[in-house]
């Protein structure tokens, strides 16, 4: 990163009010041609081992053609990838010199200085008059078994900085593509970690920016807000679907997206400015034509710099944008967690990853989003939402409570918050509205807690077993497997647990035994497997039919059975359970394919 203070800028005033305008360094095409040569003079420095101040005097011949402070810019970006050490004692004096130096444990520079010190101070006081340095000198050099006098002072200079020798850093000399890359990466980080604010504007085809925008906020846990101006939006709050909000924002005449810079959040600035980099880079390379604004402060003077389509050009060529198709529906690890763990649910509860939008106004009136992390939902009454709030920046936590406050204002839709516990007392003011669950990482995610809460607030299982064998639902099913008896024959778990609105097999269970249901399932001549659903006896017959005819001379493997048989895939799929439930036919395992024969 460079200082802040390397960057030009300009003041000037707009109707009375001053602005403080940044003009970062960006190599051009004349600039980038000067590397190669840079870099032909640092390759004859490794191999000639030049020292610091030799390096550094020939370097200023380059400084023309790198004008204004492009020059210390450069030399700065260089340090990424060259090095000056201190030259080892042992490389400098002879064989001689170095056991005479052994012998008083001395292996550095630093040790050997040190020591004439301590003889200074011991015998001197401390202070060495300059009409003794020589001889003082004089004599140690003869005691070490040094050349001369000036040998043992060349020797004591070598800890200056200047006599330092270059060193490379990587395995690799590095191109004039890569140094130009590293200096267009310093100046984004020299802006963005002295930054108060971001502010991103698109105003056409909304749509999608508005989606991939949060998205990328979230991923790279930036504290943000999005605004929308448009005046539809602005009559009424509104929940929708995350799969309509193209086209329902596609309509806003103009989005801006303000986030917050590490100079406003507290914490490791450095470490979020790394996010709000890849955040940039990531987001410029899907629009490049959104308008840019970065706020910073200089010497705590407010100054801002505006991203220009020059700038972006050669950004885009030197670094190059992160550009990524599609996105992925989990953007942390405690997303993840959740969503696995809370799949392993008996209770037939499922969750969807940022599935709906909330579209309200905060204090301000102006229009707002937020996307819960999750859609809980089981059939298509019982939907809950769930957000996961595990990021602790101060800014952070007053801008999600404000949003929430604002929310449970305007929507009915049940919200669960999912707090990490070394925050979650900031959250205490939220209890009488929202259901708080803590989780940290050394416990579990609570999922029983959860699951036990939505089962609380939804309607009894014994309520729909008793809607599942009404008259009316008793006639529906009766058609419905008539009709099936005459089609596919088969009738899925899944299709059973949608018809009836259950959510487990453990429900639809309990409900085929109820003695009506089973007297239907045995009229039209259906057989259920717990795996598979409900399939037609007459299917059954005629698998069976064709299973016996190709193993009626010998043992055939399950692999060649099943593509002889035209069935369903999740009949194919379970083939061996059905095979099981025959009386002449028998499945064995004596090879790793299962084999199956006549018994």
């Amino acid at each position: 990163m460079f200082p802040l203070s390397i960057f030009p800028h300009r003041s000037y005033k707009v109707e009375g009010h001053k602005y403080r305008e940044l003009h970062p360094l960006f190599l051009d095409e004349d600039n980038t041609r000067v590397l190669s040569p840079i870099i032909d003079l640092f390759q004859k420095a490794l191999k000639e081992k030049w020292r610091q101040n030799e390096v550094e005097q020939r370097l200023k011949r380059f400084k023309k053609q790198l004008p204004g402070r492009k020059y210390p810019a450069i030399k700065r970006t260089l340090k990424d990838f060259f090095t000056f050490q201190e030259i080892s004692l042992f490389d400098f004096v002879p064989e001689r010199t170095t056991r005479e130096l052994q012998k008083k444990g001395l292996t550095t520079l630093f040790e050997l200085e040190l020591y004439l010190y301590q003889v200074i101070n011991e015998q001197y006081n401390g202070y060495l008059p300059l009409e003794k340095r020589d001889d003082f000198l004089k004599k140690k050099s003869l005691e070490f078994d040094f050349s001369s006098q000036k040998k043992l002072e060349e020797a004591l200079s070598l800890a200056l900085e200047k006599n330092y020798r270059i060193m490379l850093t990587s395995d690799e000399l590095p191109t004039s593509a890569i140094i130009t890359q590293q200096y267009h990466f310093h100046i984004l980080e020299t802006i963005l970690m002295n930054s108060t604010r971001l502010v991103l504007e698109k105003k056409e085809k909304t749509g999608a920016f508005i989606k991939n925008a949060i998205y990328l906020c979230k991923k790279y846990l930036l504290d943000f807000n999005i605004y929308l101006y448009q005046e539809s939006l602005q009559k009424s709050n509104k929940l929708i679907k995350i799969e309509e909000t193209t086209e329902q924002f596609a309509a806003a005449k103009k989005v801006t997206l303000k986030i917050e810079g590490p100079k406003e959040v507290g914490g490791s600035p450095r470490d979020y400015s790394w996010h709000l980099k890849k955040f940039l880079l990531d987001l410029l390379g899907r629009y490049q034509e959104m308008e840019t604004e970065i706020h910073l402060k200089i010497h705590q003077k407010k100054c801002f710099y505006k991203l220009g389509k020059k700038d972006l050009t050669i950004i885009k060529k030197s670094i190059g944008f992160l550009k990524k198709e599609g996105k992925v529906d989990i953007d942390s690890k405690i997303e993840a967690q959740f969503l696995r763990f809370f799949g392993t649910n008996s209770a037939g509860w499922k969750a969807k990853a940022e599935s709906s939008a909330f579209i309200f106004q905060d204090t301000k009136e102006k229009q707002q989003i937020i996307i819960p992390d999750f859609e809980l939902y089981r059939g298509p009454e019982e939907l809950f939402f769930l957000e996961i709030i595990g990021y602790y920046r101060e800014s952070y936590i007053q801008k999600k409570i404000e949003k929430l406050n604002a929310l449970r204002e305007i929507t009915n839709q049940k919200m669960i918050l999912l707090i990490n516990s070394s925050i979650a007392d900031r959250f205490s003011s939220l209890e009488d509205y929202y259901p708080i669950f803590i989780y940290d990482g050394k416990k579990p995610i609570p999922i029983e807690k959860i699951v036990r809460y939505l089962e609380q607030n939804v309607g009894s299982f014994k309520e729909r077993l008793e809607n599942c064998s009404n008259k009316n639902n008793l006639e529906k099913f009766d058609k419905l497997l008539e009709k099936t008896a005459q089609k596919k024959g088969i009738l899925t778990n899944d299709d059973l647990l949608q018809f009836f609105t259950l959510y487990s097999l453990q429900e639809l269970e309990e409900v085929f035994s109820h003695p009506e249901i089973r007297q239907i399932i045995r009229l039209h001549q259906f057989i259920y497997y717990s795996s598979i659903g409900l399939i037609s006896k007459k299917m059954i017959d005629k698998i069976h039919k064709q299973i016996s005819s190709t193993v009626q001379e010998g043992p055939c493997s399950i692999t060649v059975i099943k593509k002889k048989i035209s069935s369903e895939k999740q009949i194919l799929d379970q083939l061996v359970n059905i095979i099981t439930t025959f009386d002449d036919i028998e499945v064995t395992w004596e090879t790793l394919i299962p084999l199956v024969r006549k018994k």
